[in-house]
Order: structure tokens, then C-alpha cells, then sequence
């Protein structure tokens, strides 16, 4: 995944839970292991969630509105085309923490938000760094400290 070589600071080094929201099947999952030390794959839908692949993700049926996560606890947030949630997004994410925003398909993308969106929808100040990669597009960002 691109953004996650390219979209990282070489100084930020992963550590802790990367929480997979609107995981899906868990397709990216496999990306995102070895790079924290776990994965919390979420989903509200217990039908994706059992057709994922046994691997390095823990799955959990939640609502992305209401995640069964403490606050500050996710080094990242990961959001492969869904973002409906700013608040909680920033709830769960740790103060130090990164925010991976992917769009699969670029702007055909069936919830489509371009950087500037994430950035407006997110509460406080963030900066990070958005990028192409074939037709999909992904940005990364973090708190303005």
C-alpha cells in the first residue's frame, strides 16, 4: 500500500493497535500487520467479518459510530473508502497517532472526500500528506502539535 511507504513520516515508527475501520473482508488487513503491533479489524457487518480470512487482524462487529475502543488507544486509524465519523476518529486516535485515509478509485469512489474534506471534517488542526497511487488516492495525517 502506498501510503503506508510513502505517506509516513520515516521518524514515525508504528507501534501499538492500528484500528481498521469499515475493515470489510479484511483485504488490507495483511497490510497493515506487520507494520503494528496488532490490527483491529471493525465492521458492522458480522457477514463480511466471518467471510475474512483467518490471519493477523482481531474482528469485531461494532458500529464505527460507537467503537468498543478507548480513547487515544489506536496508533492509527485506517479507513479504506469510509469515513462517517469524524469525532469518533479522532476519539480513539492517539495524540501522537496517524490517520490513513484511502479512496480505492480516486474520486469514483462511492464515498468519495477529497484531502481538503477529511481535513475540514476532522475537529482541531491536522496536517499530513496526500498523494495518487494508480487511480486510487490517499492521504495521511496527523494533529498539529
Amino acid at each position: 500500500m502506498d501510503a503506508l511507504t510513502r505517506g509516513f513520516d520515516p521518524l514515525f515508527v508504528p507501534r501499538g493497535v492500528a484500528l481498521e475501520i469499515g475493515s470489510g473482508i479484511g483485504a488490507y488487513s495483511g497490510l497493515l500487520a506487520p507494520r503494528f503491533s496488532s490490527v483491529l479489524a471493525v465492521d458492522l457487518s458480522l457477514a463480511m467479518l466471518q467471510r475474512a480470512p483467518s490471519g493477523p487482524a482481531h474482528r469485531v462487529q461494532a458500529d464505527a459510530a460507537r467503537l468498543p475502543v478507548r480513547d487515544g488507544a489506536a496508533a492509527a486509524v485506517v479507513l479504506i473508502n469510509s469515513f462517517l465519523f469524524p469525532a469518533e476518529v479522532d476519539r480513539v486516535l492517539a495524540r501522537d497517532g496517524a490517520v490513513l485515509w484511502v479512496n480505492s478509485s480516486g474520486e469514483y469512489t462511492p464515498i468519495y472526500l477529497s484531502f481538503d474534506d477529511l481535513l475540514a471534517a476532522l475537529p482541531g488542526t491536522w496536517t499530513g500528506v496526500a498523494s495518487r497511487a494508480g487511480e486510487g488516492s490517499w492521504c495521511v495525517l496527523r494533529r498539529r502539535q
